[in-house]
């Protein structure tokens, strides 16, 4: 039985969409802080896989807990790359272009060599040890190509152009075609249509599998969802406080849009809207609002951090609560195992958690 909700990140890597954390006003405490020897500057370095939150750099990958990281590149030259549905499995790339399956705990295993270097290099494991594979068509470069891959087998099938914000779905990978002017999804098996449906405006992002429908969204403002098992276009939305809605959605389906003070909230199972209104201002409020660097927890908080160091939770209606204050702008933060994980811009990580 498939899940009914599964939520998607257009940023490729994606942080816990069900993050437990407890709701406490009292004090915070840091239970460590290290000093990484790397400009961070500002990607997203902070990923969750699975209950493991991730330090994840171009120069390695390094599992955090409880206790600082003896090293950055503990799994050296690697990079993860995960979607966060229950078909899709985590893989690492080296600075080859070598894929590697892997899961936080275990030993990474080579499975194929993708003749590209990573940062040409697109990859998403599959089940029953299939890859999805998007790269240059040669390795000097030239148009994009997609693969599906069985690595005990070889290549099952390719198709010209690349494909984005891919998600594998029933044994189908649901996608946004390089034009943008479609959403298409095809058959694992041979790479055929299941269907395809073109749009009226340009795909911006895919948001989340909701209520039997494939929710996008598109440049033009609207929200769009489609029928999964048809293609058919089921509801049209625009939102009137989000003119551009691009938020996060939480594991009961809710899509939270905050953006500055405005906040609504719509449920994607029927496309009701369930909030709207604007955040309490003032000295207590954040410096600033981008709803789609929150972190849903899973009691209907946002988790945010802010321009200059802060970080808050809110509840629709309720006031903000002050989390944390660092002393450095902060450019990534991520939830696991009730603790919160922060990197600033000068290169100090630190694990936060509530005194209970």
């Amino acid at each position: 039985m498939k899940p009914a909700i599964v939520v998607i990140d257009g940023a490729l890597n994606f942080r816990a969409r069900d993050a437990n954390l407890p709701d406490v006003t009292g004090q915070w405490h840091e239970l460590w802080r290290a000093s990484l020897a790397m400009n961070p500057g500002r990607s997203r370095l902070l990923n969750v896989v699975g209950e493991a939150a991730l330090l994840n750099t171009p120069s390695g990958l390094t599992v955090l807990g409880d206790e600082p990281p003896a090293e950055v590149r503990l799994l050296s030259g690697l990079r993860v790359e995960a979607r966060p549905s229950e078909e899709s499995r985590p893989l690492l790339f080296d600075d080859t272009g070598i894929i590697y399956r892997w899961s936080p705990g275990s030993t990474p295993r080579k499975v194929w060599g993708a003749g590209t270097a990573p940062q040409n290099l697109e990859a998403i494991g599959l089940s029953h040890e299939r890859i999805l594979v998007q790269r240059p068509e040669t390795p000097s470069g030239g148009e994009w190509i997609t693969e599906m891959i069985d690595t005990e087998i070889g290549i099952i099938w390719q198709r010209a152009g690349d494909l984005r914000g891919v998600l594998p779905w029933n044994e189908s990978v649901l996608a946004i075609p390089a034009d943008r002017h479609s959403v298409v999804r095809l058959r694992l098996a041979d790479g055929a249509p299941v269907w395809q449906c073109a749009l009226e405006g340009r795909a911006a992002a895919l948001v989340a599998i909701a209520g039997g429908k494939l929710w996008l969204r598109t440049y033009e403002g609207q929200l769009i969802g489609l029928d999964v098992d048809t293609g058919k276009v089921r509801l049209r939305l625009s939102i009137p406080l989000a003119a551009v809605p691009e938020g996060v959605v939480d594991q009961q389906g809710l899509l939270h849009l905050c953006t500055g003070p405005s906040y609504t909230i719509i449920d994607l199972k029927d496309g009701a809207t369930v909030f709207t209104g604007v955040l309490p201002a003032g000295d207590d409020a954040p410096s600033s609002v981008f709803g789609s660097l929150a972190t849903p927890l899973r009691d209907g908080r946002l988790l945010f951090f802010d321009r200059v160091g802060r970080i808050y939770t809110v509840r629709a209606g309720d006031s903000w609560i002050l989390v944390w204050q660092s002393a450095s702008p902060l450019i990534d933060c991520c939830v696991a195992r009730e603790t919160v994980f922060i990197l600033n811009r000068e290169g100090e990580l630190s694990a936060l958690r509530p005194v209970t």
